[in-house]
């Protein structure tokens, strides 16, 4: 709920040189909001326009009838890049049903003062970001922090794909498997969640119980060192502790030859209209070591945990009457929000 006076505020705004519409902001939980939203679209008490999860999570509304297509009634549309639209389509129609508000990228943030008080650098390989870690872990620090608690495990997808994705082969995969040349079986992709795995001593104990809250406090305090997750993460860390002096690096891959590159978050979210129709290894105990008229609107924005990302920014949009309405709102490698 970290965005709600942000939302308040823009709203005001727009209702401000809209006067005929008159927005109801209401945000949830995002481990309530699917199951809030699915039954609200499903009878008429649900929102004129929401913020929906992306990509896969669109398709059962989508398929359900319970959304407006955009192409031709947002004119925007029209400006942004074909792959940014990507993750508001329907898989079967290619029809758009949302309007992106946000880009950002998944990397590891680490704790300048650590690394240097520990004389590490950000590394240029997989060994030297092991090295680190594990001299981190013998200083007391906590190398990674990682959530993997009940609230938590949605994160766990954008975690393997920080450390995995030049294993298991990115985009190559990605297009190998909806073309049915490759499965989830795969070697390179096994070996991917193996890695991870791997890492698993590396992160805060007991990590099954780790909540988001507790591992955004454990970096923002100096107990951990490294966080892989998205940009949006920044905004409650600096929030807790405003004087922690963050940087970023992307993750070196562990196979030579592998490239490794900026990570796009596959977590996204946007307004949308709604339709006017109702092999695990065994892990030690140390870190790993290196392998090679006036209306009143609805508004219902989605929220991803509940001390959560960066304000999101979105774009709300709909018709009534003649009076159309605009809302935007604020939020993480391959997190592009629609």
């Amino acid at each position: 709920m970290e965005d709600v006076k942000a939302y308040e505020k823009i709203l005001a705004t727009f209702e401000k040189s809209h006067p005929k519409i008159d927005v109801e902001f209401k945000p949830f939980q995002a481990t309530e909001y699917n199951t809030i939203l699915a039954t609200g679209l499903s009878g008429s008490a649900g929102p004129d326009v929401a913020q929906l999860r992306a990509y896969g999570g669109l398709q059962p509304l989508v398929e359900a009838g319970r959304l407006v297509p955009l192409d031709g009634r947002v004119e925007a549309l029209s400006g942004f890049d074909a792959k940014l639209l990507e993750g508001a389509k329907g898989h079967k129609d290619g029809r758009i049903y949302g309007v992106p508000f946000a880009y950002q990228t998944l990397q590891v943030l680490y704790d300048k003062r650590l690394f240097g008080d520990n004389g590490i650098q950000p590394p240029a390989t997989w060994d030297d970001m092991i090295a680190a870690a594990g001299r981190l872990k013998a200083a007391g620090i906590t190398p990674f922090a990682v959530a993997a608690g009940p609230d938590a495990t949605w994160t766990l997808p954008i975690v393997h794909e920080i450390f995995g994705n030049a294993r298991y082969g990115s985009a190559r995969f990605r297009d190998a498997l909806l073309s049915g040349a490759k499965k989830f079986t795969d070697p390179d992709f096994t070996a991917s969640i193996t890695l991870l795995k791997d890492l698993e001593p590396c992160f805060p104990k007991d990590v099954v119980a780790v909540k988001i809250p507790d591992v955004q406090a454990l970096f923002a305090t100096g107990k951990a060192a490294m966080y892989p997750t998205g940009s949006f993460d920044l905004a409650p860390v600096l929030a807790a502790n405003p004087s922690l002096e963050v940087g970023a690096f992307q993750v070196p891959p562990s196979t030579p030859g592998r490239p490794t590159r900026p990570r796009r978050s596959n977590w996204s979210g946007g307004w949308r209209r709604r339709s006017s129709g109702g092999s695990t290894r065994a892990s030690s105990s140390s870190c790993p070591r290196s392998p090679g008229s006036r209306r009143r609107t609805r508004c219902w924005p989605r929220w991803r945990r509940t001390t959560p990302p960066t304000a999101r920014r979105t774009h709300c949009s709909s018709t009534s009457g003649t009076a159309s309405r605009t809302a935007t709102r604020s939020s993480g490698t391959r997190c592009r929000r629609c």
